[in-house]
C-alpha cells in the first residue's frame, strides 16, 4: 500500500486527482506513467490511452484497494469521529507490510488473527495477496484459518500487489492444513498431481470450487497452459462461468499480452470457444479471424472502442499474416503501414541495442520485441516507424524526422510539441 486513507477523507478530492492523473498519463508525463505501471502491470500496449478507469483504479490501489467502487466504499463509509477497530487497523498493518504493528494487534487482542474488519476482508487472505510470508506467519501462529477466504488462491496468483506468485507462502499454507486438492493444484500448475486427481477418471472436472470457480478457470487464471490443456482433455468446460459471473474467457483475456495466457487463449479458441473480431486480431488467431470474416466482412475495418482499426492492431503486433488477410479481405489502409509489414523482411535476434544509427531510414519500420537498450538515433528518417514491447532504456533520439512515430500506440510528436510549449511557457514565466 502506498498510502492510508486521512481522517476526514473526501471522495471529491479524489476524483480530482484521478482527472488529474489522467491528463498527465495523456500528456505522456514519466511519474504518472511509472505509477500506472506499478498498478496496473498488464495493461495491453494496444489499449490506446489511459482512461479515466484506469487513473482511478491506480489511486485505488495506491491505498491498498483492488478497485475503484471498494475504495469509493471505503471512503464514503469512513467515520471521522471513530476510532479505527482492532481488526480494521490489523488489515491496514497487514497492507501496509507493518510487521511490528500485527504483533502488537495480534498480542493484544486473542482470536484478532482469524476475524473479518468491516468490508469482511481476512488478515490472512491480504497477507497472502501480498506474499507477505512473515506476517503470514504470525498470523497463522495467532490462529489464522488456513481454510477460510481462500488464502492459498491468493498467494498463488500474481498481482495486483506482487509480481509473482508467492510459492513460499503456498508452502507455508499446505503445510498449516490448507486444501491440497484438485482446485490448489489447479491453480499451482501441479501437473504432476492434477494427472493423480483425475486418475480415478469419476472426478467431476467442471464442480465448483473456491469462489465458485471450476479447476479449469483456475489453471486458466494463473496462466498454466499445460495444467488447462490436461483438463480441458478430461472434458472441463471451456465456457465455465465462476461465482463472480467472469467467464474462463474474460478471466484470460485481461492478462492476453503475457505468452502464457496468449497460448491457453489460442488453446480455448481452439476448442471452438467464440470471441468478438478484435479479440481474435489481438491473437492473431486467423481461423477465427476468417470465419467472423466470412460472416460480416466490414468488420476488416471496424474499429475499437478506443479507434484501434484492425490493420492497426497487425501493426503494432507485427503481425505479418494478419496484416496480409485483413488487406486481402480489403481493409482500408491509409497510412500504408499494414502493407509495409507485409513486404518487410523480418529481422529477428538481432543486436540493436547501444548502436549508433547516422544518417539512416527507418520509414515505416515495426520494432517489435527488441532491445534498443542506450542506442542512438541521430540524423535519421523515423516516419511512420511502430515500436512495441521494446527495450527503450537510455536510447536517444536526435535531429529525426518523426511525424507518424508511434511508441506502444501512442503517437510521439504531438507529445513533444506540448513539451516545447510548456517548456517555452516556462521560461517566459521565469523572466
Amino acid at each position: 500500500m502506498d498510502a492510508r486513507l486521512p481522517l476526514h477523507p473526501n471522495l471529491g478530492y479524489y476524483r480530482k486527482r484521478a482527472k488529474e492523473l489522467k491528463r498527465a498519463l495523456a500528456d505522456g508525463d514519466a511519474a504518472a506513467l511509472a505509477r500506472l505501471a506499478k498498478h496496473i502491470p498488464r495493461r495491453s500496449p494496444s489499449a490506446g490511452e489511459p482512461s479515466l478507469r484506469d487513473a482511478q483504479i491506480v489511486i485505488a490501489r495506491e491505498h491498498g484497494y483492488p478497485s475503484w467502487a471498494e475504495f469509493k466504499t471505503a471512503v464514503a463509509t469512513a467515520d471521522p469521529g471513530r476510532q479505527p477497530s482492532a481488526s480494521d487497523a490489523l488489515i491496514a498493518a497487514v497492507r501496509a507490510g507493518d510487521l511490528a504493528t500485527v504483533d502488537e494487534l495480534v498480542g493484544k487482542t486473542p482470536g484478532l488473527a482469524r476475524t473479518p474488519d468491516s468490508f469482511g476482508a481476512l488478515p490472512l487472505v491480504e497477507a497472502a495477496d501480498r506474499g507477505a510470508l512473515e506476517i503470514a506467519r504470525r498470523l497463522l501462529a495467532a490462529g489464522s484459518d488456513p481454510r477460510a477466504g481462500d488464502p492459498i488462491l491468493a498467494a498463488a496468483h500474481a498481482g495486483p500487489h506482487k509480481p509473482a506468485p508467492a510459492l513460499d507462502v503456498v508452502e507455508l499454507l499446505l503445510a498449516s492444513g490448507a486444501p491440497d486438492d484438485l482446485f490448489t493444484h489447479a491453480a499451482l500448475g501441479r501437473v504432476d498431481r492434477l494427472e493423480r486427481d483425475l486418475a480415478p477418471g469419476d472426478v467431476d472436472v467442471n464442480a465448483p470450487g473456491p469462489g465458485g470457480a471450476s479447476a479449469l478457470y483456475l489453471a486458466a487464471a494463473n496462466g498454466h497452459v499445460e495444467a488447462a490443456r490436461l483438463l480441458l482433455e478430461a472434458g472441463a468446460n471451456p465456457g465455465f462461468v465462476a461465482g463472480n459471473g467472469r467467464s474462463i474467457w474474460q478471466q484470460v483475456y485481461l492478462h492476453i499480452f503475457g505468452a502464457r495466457y496468449r497460448e491457453i487463449a489460442r488453446i480455448l479458441l481452439d476448442q471452438g470457444l467464440g470471441c468478438s473480431f478484435q479479440e481474435a486480431c489481438v491473437l492473431g488467431h486467423l481461423p477465427t479471424v476468417k470465419r467472423l470474416l466470412a460472416e460480416e466482412p466490414e468488420l476488416k475495418d471496424r474499429p475499437t472502442e478506443a479507434g484501434v482499426a484492425p490493420i492497426t492492431t497487425a501493426v503494432l503486433n507485427a503481425d505479418a499474416e494478419l496484416a496480409r488477410l485483413l488487406l486481402a479481405a480489403g481493409a482500408s489502409d491509409p497510412k500504408g503501414q499494414g502493407r509495409a509489414l507485409v513486404e518487410a523482411k523480418p529481422q529477428e535476434r538481432q543486436a540493436f541495442a547501444g548502436a549508433l544509427y547516422r544518417s539512416c531510414s527507418f520509414e515505416r519500420v515495426n520494432f517489435h520485441d527488441c532491445n534498443l537498450k542506450n542506442a542512438v538515433f541521430s540524423d535519421v528518417n523515423l516516419a511512420g516507424v511502430c515500436l512495441d514491447n521494446v527495450n527503450l532504456s537510455g536510447a536517444r533520439i536526435d535531429n529525426a524526422w518523426i511525424t507518424g512515430l508511434t511508441i506502444y500506440g501512442i503517437e510521439v510528436a504531438p507529445l513533444l510539441e506540448k513539451e516545447r510549449a510548456r517548456r517555452a511557457a516556462a521560461r517566459k514565466t521565469a523572466k
